[in-house]
């Protein structure tokens, strides 16, 4: 079944890898981020983009929504393609990608903080520092469009920080102790 589009929207996509595997490490996130870029330069203009361990995310506005599937056909071939290659294997590579259209302005700003503060999340930057020098996070490019203590409050708004490593939330992890 055809996935619904819409034109001139934006495209919040989220991509696994295969079974969630944490196979991407940085060689293979560098074939992904090109792959990335220069398909949405084409086809495109991405706004935002994060890549994991197991799972990227772009934001992408598409004048033309039924290029959303020939966008991920073409990034995720070609990176499966890519990485097998330096892996002189065969595995597939990819899980089924979400996209959900963005329809307004409060929805894709928080999109833009999820995003850039992806890899804060899921600890692979532990500091807004790192994520800012980590080229598989566009958080860079936010604090250089709306300023670092902007690009602070939108990443904060939408994740807390305050997490611990297995997804508990520090405060409620404390105050179940307290009750027991």
């Amino acid at each position: 079944m055809k996935r619904p589009t819409l034109d001139s929207s934006f495209y919040f996509i989220t991509c696994p890898t295969f079974l969630h595997q944490p196979i991407l490490t940085d060689i293979y996130k560098e074939v992904l981020l090109i792959n990335i870029l220069e398909n949405a330069k084409k086809l495109g203009s991405i706004y935002a983009y994060s890549i994991a361990v197991n799972h990227y995310h772009i934001l992408i506005y598409l004048q033309n929504g039924d290029l959303l599937a020939k966008l991920m056909q073409k990034i995720n071939g070609k990176t499966s393609f890519q990485i097998n290659k330096l892996k002189n294997g065969s595995e597939r590579t990819w899980g089924t990608y979400w996209s959900n259209i963005i329809f307004d302005n409060t929805v894709c700003y928080k999109v833009l903080g999820y995003i850039a503060g992806n890899l804060l999340k899921h600890k692979e930057a532990l500091n807004f520092e790192e994520l800012y020098n980590s080229k598989f996070s566009s958080y860079k490019y936010l604090v250089k469009q709306r300023g670092e203590e902007n690009a602070r409050a939108m990443i904060q708004e939408v994740i807390n920080l305050d997490i611990m490593e297995d997804g508990v939330n520090i405060e409620e992890f404390f105050k179940s102790r307290l009750k027991s």
